[in-house]
């Protein structure tokens, strides 16, 4: 089938099929709503590996102690922020080799975010979707994507983002920062598997 038959076919199927996903409970307008997703249906090292692997990075022995919510937003801005130079081959990272080079990417950062919030008794989420500078402009598929954490505390959903260098307070609210953020795909520590609206726009967009 020539590539345009293949994007008029998937345009054409867009809105019947959110429209069924909608009926079935597993689509929303409201691009935060999560739902639960099996991790054999989302389980991909390009995206997100299996429950082993973050079981096995939550054990790992760590050589940073931290306290509060404050002490891992000091330790990390004391990290250097590394962009990757190509996301086609994902490495997952581990968690000492973060702690000993102090230098990485978002995957680095928030999965070591992730673990101490654990650490401390939250239940965070780690986060896989995209992020916008401007607010005004529509996510774009070709955008790279992005890591950030997730966690509720005092009845109140803040979003971590780990590789901000340029001010003392990683963690804000949710409903302040929430237009910026494109959620896709995400794992608490309980190591259940969760999936956004966004990540069904991304699959059925071209």
């Amino acid at each position: 089938m020539a590539r345009w038959h293949q994007r008029l076919l998937r345009k054409l199927l867009r809105t019947p099929t959110r429209a069924m996903l909608r009926f079935l409970g597993v689509y929303s307008a409201d691009r935060w709503r999560k739902f639960a997703l099996d991790s054999d249906l989302i389980a991909n090292p390009g995206y997100l590996p299996t429950p082993d692997y973050f079981q096995e990075y939550l054990n790992r022995n760590s050589d940073i102690h931290v306290e509060s919510l404050e002490e891992i937003e000091q330790w990390l801005l004391t990290c250097t922020y590394a962009r990757r130079e190509s996301y086609a081959e994902k490495v997952w990272p581990i968690s000492v080799e973060f702690e000993c080079r102090k230098t990485g990417d978002c995957l680095d950062h928030s999965l070591w975010a992730w673990k101490k919030l654990h650490e401390l008794g939250f239940t965070p989420l780690f986060m896989y979707g995209q992020t916008r500078l401007d607010d005004s402009v529509a996510f774009v598929k070709s955008d790279q994507p992005h890591h950030w954490v997730q966690f509720e505390h005092a009845g109140t959903e803040f979003l971590l983002e780990s590789t901000w260098k340029d001010q003392p307070q990683l963690a804000v609210s949710l409903y302040d920062i929430s237009s910026y953020y494109q959620p896709w795909l995400a794992i608490d520590t309980e190591l259940r598997y969760f999936m956004f609206p966004g990540w069904i726009d991304y699959i059925l967009d071209d």
